[in-house]
């Protein structure tokens, strides 16, 4: 667990670990010092709330955009402020909606959105490298589920490491928390929404300015120590914004026709991270012996830069004319170097099934296995995964009876490694014997022997020479163009007001993925040893266990490799796909009294071509691509209805009905067209022929 420390210009100060809890605050007039304890925070805070002008009957209290008058509130619904106003947004939504406010996140000592979405009830992050990265919404894997910006369908960013492999889930990793201006977790859309979202959508919110009129500005820093590996870790970030008026342009409605705010936001960080997997001979059962395959031992030294940002301007003549501008872009850049030292053949068997030597259980979960070898893995890359995202758009009011919104918006996420080259150094020795005890389910202990019986050292480098280099350099583009227009009307049945609602929208969808990767080979023999002067030994999880020294780099890249280029499997790793979506929909939203009715219908027709290249392997395992790819196309329709109801007995008590219908697509992986035959390549020798499923249809659902 690992401290962090911040102070923001709400006269705030935080110590805690990564592991926060929140308590409710009551402030009136005056300076308090108020101290929460409980298992894993501590948080202190000093508090001296402004003071408005007052009037000779109440005194107010201002709290941004809450104003609060003697025994009554009132509370204007805004993400972009306190808890109390996100519960009112939530309050006053159609549908079922969970807000998290940047009050809330700023709070939060959190790498990323996704860690602090984590805290919203129904959400799970999945992590790697040491940061949140996918979120799951009641359950449902993020290719399920969709992401949004100001309700705009988002496109994946970190294609490469979706944990089902679909390429539709939006990694969030990418995003420091104080770029947005809160988050929705919708669990139930709308006609008016997308359809994307079997388990729901994370619907990320621009920054918006106080209603009261008033300019914002709020800063944080903060700053931490990660106890693994005790790397230091900051980050600040800033918002700011307030209404205007150009000087001599001529006068409207409003006095301050003009708005604009703007964040940025800056975090830097090592974690350092050790990691120790294992793979078994057999499934295993509880109280039954475990017997590895292999065990792996590995050491990370990364450091991650996260920085984003995002504007808006927005022009209000009046109450019935609205135009904005908003955009946004945020980045991570990340090196990692990886030293790993492998366990081989544990079971007597190595990577293809073929035996390799004996494996004797002693008991009490004691194994010794011949024939056994090592192997350092050694990792060096830099990637870039990150979102731009721009839009323009408005309202406007016709008559004082028909509003028209619009929208263009233009996304892209992106995945860039500038480089990523993986070296493995096979231990001189492929017979060695090895002891190993699982007994103990916290941690592993070995001993490494030659066939002889003579110690065999794991850490010196001399005892490994070089087995292979690639560079899997690489780049993905997923980007989304999406134009929409709607239009509603004052509605009236019976005692009940509402309004109806209708719109089309088009969504269309590129997304590519183009690989370059390279073999390279040293002039001749190549040991360990000449490439690692002058770095330490290093170990996993503490002293506990020893994995050697890392690479040299500098020593290494200085060797005159001979490159080849990948060729083949640089194209079978191409695919190319467009998902072009047009959707219609009508809605209805009533009041009678306490009762809140909206009902409706969404129709999305899905136009989508798959490009890929097959190819043909023969018996001595050469393999040829195709001259030219395959391509496939897949056209559906579907329909969505939807219908929610609210009921609120009193202003602190509410009951919701919710029926809707969402539609999740196939995963890219999945709807692949190539065909890839292999001569003898099946079971019993028969050809192997392996093909995708671009006929796969969608998966609906219904909550």
């Amino acid at each position: 667990m690992s401290s962090f420390c911040r102070y923001d210009t709400e006269r705030r100060f935080t110590i805690t670990p990564f592991i926060k809890q929140s308590g409710k605050l009551n402030v009136k007039n005056g300076t308090y010092l108020v101290a929460l304890l409980t298992t894993t925070a501590l948080s202190a805070a000093v508090m001296s709330p402004a003071h408005a002008q007052t009037a000779s009957t109440s005194t107010n209290l201002n709290l941004g955009s809450v104003l609060a008058t003697g025994s009554n509130s009132l509370i204007t619904p805004d993400a972009t402020g306190t808890q109390a106003q996100a519960v009112k947004e939530q309050k006053l939504a159609p549908n079922l909606i969970f807000v998290q406010p940047t009050a809330i996140m700023r709070q939060l000592p959190d790498a990323n959105v996704a860690e602090t979405l984590q805290h919203v009830p129904g959400v799970s992050a999945q992590s790697d490298s040491g940061f949140g990265r996918f979120l799951v919404l009641r359950g449902l894997s993020e290719d399920l589920n969709a992401t949004q910006y100001a309700g705009i369908d988002l496109p994946a960013t970190n294609t490469n490491a979706s944990p089902t492999g679909g390429g539709r889930g939006v990694a969030l990793d990418f995003l420091p928390a104080g770029v947005i201006g809160g988050t929705e977790v919708i669990a139930s859309l709308t006609p008016s929404m997308p359809a994307t979202g079997l388990g729901g959508v994370i619907n990320l919110l621009p920054p918006s300015l106080p209603d009261n009129g008033k300019p914002l500005l709020n800063i944080t820093t903060g700053g931490g120590v990660s106890a693994m590996q005790g790397h230091g870790q900051y980050e600040a970030s800033i918002m700011a914004g307030d209404h205007f008026a150009v000087p001599g342009m001529k006068s409207f409605a409003n006095s301050k026709p003009f708005s604009g705010i703007f964040s940025y936001a800056y975090l830097n960080t090592s974690p350092g991270i050790s990691d120790q997997e294992e793979s078994y001979t057999n499934a295993t059962v509880g109280g039954a012996p475990a017997e590895l395959h292999n065990l792996q031992l590995r050491r990370y030294n990364n450091n991650r830069i996260t920085q984003g940002y995002s504007g808006e301007m927005d022009f209000d003549p009046n109450s019935q004319v609205h135009f904005f501008v908003r955009g946004l872009h945020s980045q991570d850049t990340e090196s990692i170097q990886k030293n790993e030292l492998y366990l081989q053949n544990l079971d007597g068997v190595d990577g293809n099934g073929n035996p390799t030597g004996t494996v004797t259980a002693n008991g009490n979960n004691n194994f010794t296995t011949t024939g056994a070898n090592l192997n350092k893995y050694y990792e060096n890359s830099g990637e870039r995964v990150g979102l731009n995202f721009f839009e323009g758009g408005g309202y406007f009011t016709l008559n004082h009876f028909l509003k028209v919104d619009f929208h263009s918006a233009y996304a892209e996420g992106y995945d860039r490694f500038t480089h990523d080259y993986v070296s493995n150094f096979g231990s001189n020795d492929q017979n060695l014997t090895i002891n190993y005890d699982t007994a103990n389910t916290a941690t592993r202990s070995y001993a490494i022997q030659t066939a002889a019986g003579a110690a065999y050292d794991p850490t010196n480098p001399s005892n490994f020479s070089f087995s292979d280099l690639t560079n899997y350099a690489q780049h993905s583009d997923d980007k989304i163009f999406d134009d929409g227009i709607s239009g509603s009307i004052p509605t009236f049945i019976g005692s009940g007001y509402g309004t109806f609602e209708a719109g089309f929208d088009a969504t269309l969808r590129s997304r590519a993925a183009i690989y370059n990767a390279a073999s390279l080979n040293p002039p001749g023999a190549l040991s360990l040893a000449s490439v690692t002067s002058g770095m330490p030994s290093q170990s996993d999880y503490g002293n506990r266990y020893p994995v050697g020294p890392n690479l040299n780099y500098n020593q290494y890249f200085a060797i005159p490799f001979n490159v080849s280029p990948n060729t083949t499997s640089n194209i079978l790793s191409y695919n190319h796909a467009s998902e072009n979506i047009f959707a219609g929909f009508g809605q209805e939203t009533m009041q009678f009294g306490k009762l809140v009715v909206l009902a409706g219908l969404r129709v999305e027709a899905t136009n989508a071509l798959y490009t890929a290249y097959g190819s043909s392997t023969d018996t001595a395992g050469n393999t040829v691509a195709n001259a030219t790819p395959t391509t496939r196309g897949e056209n559906y329709t579907n329909i969505f209805p939807s219908a929610q109801l609210t009921y609120n007995f009193t202003d602190k008590l509410q009951t919701r009905f919710a029926y809707s219908t969402g539609v999740a697509r196939p995963g890219f992986q999945q709807v692949i067209p190539a065909v890839s035959f292999t001569a003898a390549g099946g079971q019993g020798g028969r050809d192997l022929v392996s093909v995708g499923n671009p006929n796969l249809k969608p998966q609906t659902g219904t909550s």
